[in-house]
């Protein structure tokens, strides 16, 4: 535990010197225990200092600096591993929660995966993405317009709320729904193009977005992208 702020510790003492209120309340105040306003007191009286202690040492930790960087290599290696698959590999005779202090020295913490497609580890996926960089990389950015969809039905409902202990919280969804999709274009200035229709996307509806709502707002040179493909004409 880290100790306390030279401030804080001159400032607790002042208010003992001063006379004006208990331990306790000084302690109370400050938001630290009785004992620790007692031994600085304790301290201000032996040496004329509230400075803390220096640090005596204590027991080495189980992962010296090398194993520090081959823990990290482990961890880039492979992201899901266990704590016991980690000790496992580092071959050092530790306990797991050695390895936790660890990766919190290393600021590494423990997330959710964001998961993908493994197809797109493939080589040639891998190229596609390159190459799709490259030709990307080469246009104005202020040219690039990104389309995308999403979509909503009126079925949808909050599905928490309050009650009392042992209650229920009711509710009802609608017999009837219907969905709505929200195609739009974004660049840098903002969205353009918004368009709104009742069902879902499909080659029909985005070639009817594309061709009748999109391309009358685009500009010459202007670039699209979209996981949808068709020609514009």
């Amino acid at each position: 535990m880290r100790p306390y702020s030279q401030d804080l510790r001159e400032r607790i003492i002042a208010a003992v010197e001063r006379g004006e209120a208990s331990l306790r309340e000084i302690a109370e105040l400050f938001l630290v225990n009785v004992s620790t306003v007692g031994r600085l007191v304790k301290r201000r009286r032996q040496t004329g200092s509230v400075e803390p202690s220096p640090h005596r040492g204590g027991r080495r930790p189980a992962l010296d600096d090398g194993d520090l960087e081959r823990l990290k290599e482990l961890v880039r290696e492979r992201t899901d591993a266990t704590l016991k698959e980690l000790r496992d590999g580092l071959g050092i005779d530790c306990g797991i929660m050695a390895v936790a202090r660890a990766l919190e020295r290393l600021k590494i913490t423990r997330k959710k995966k964001v998961l993908h497609d493994a197809e797109r580890d493939t080589p040639e996926e891998r190229e596609r993405r390159r190459t799709f960089r490259e030709e990307v990389g080469a246009i104005d950015p202020n040219r690039l317009v990104f389309v995308d969809e999403t979509g909503t039905n009126t079925s949808m409902t909050r599905t928490h709320g309050r009650a009392s202990k042992g209650e229920r919280v009711e509710g009802a969804i609608p017999r009837t729904w219907s969905t709505l999709t929200l195609i739009c274009g974004l660049r840098l200035s903002g969205a353009i193009a918004p368009f709104v229709f009742p069902g879902a996307t499909d080659n029909a509806a985005f070639e009817t977005y594309a061709k009748q709502v999109l391309a009358p707002r685009l500009r010459p040179g202007d670039a699209t992208a979209s996981r949808r493909r068709c020609d514009l004409g």
